[in-house]
């Protein structure tokens, strides 16, 4: 009898092993998969790290090319602001005039030689 409930008390002890084990291989199960899912993410973590330093880089490019067009510009292009409104409205008035002497010679060259 002795012996009987020695062999029932290493198969319950057996039992809880197991259960112990199964339950400890689920967790491992778990962790494996939380591991290829945070893997996943890296990678496109990292796909998207390298798109963004490469829209950053075309950036510094056009920024640079910008920043080289304007010292290559003429500087008195930034004074174009300055000019006196006076003597603006004086040079668009002269040239509506050029604009309308033209056309009246044209007009007349046209009555002329029949055009």
């Amino acid at each position: 009898m002795q012996l009987w409930a020695h062999v029932h008390k290493l198969q319950k002890k057996l039992q809880e092993s197991k259960l112990a084990s199964d339950a400890e291989d689920e967790i491992f199960r778990k962790m494996k998969q939380r591991i290829r899912e945070l893997e996943e993410s890296i990678k496109e973590y990292e796909a998207v790290i390298q798109v963004l330093q490469d829209k950053e880089k075309s950036l510094q490019d056009q920024l640079s090319a910008a920043e080289e067009k304007t010292r290559t510009l003429p500087k008195k292009a930034s004074n174009i602001l300055n000019i006196n409104p006076k003597s603006l409205m004086s040079e668009i008035v002269k040239a509506e005039l050029e604009d309308k002497i033209r056309g009246k010679g044209k007009k007349q060259r046209k009555h002329f030689f029949g055009g």
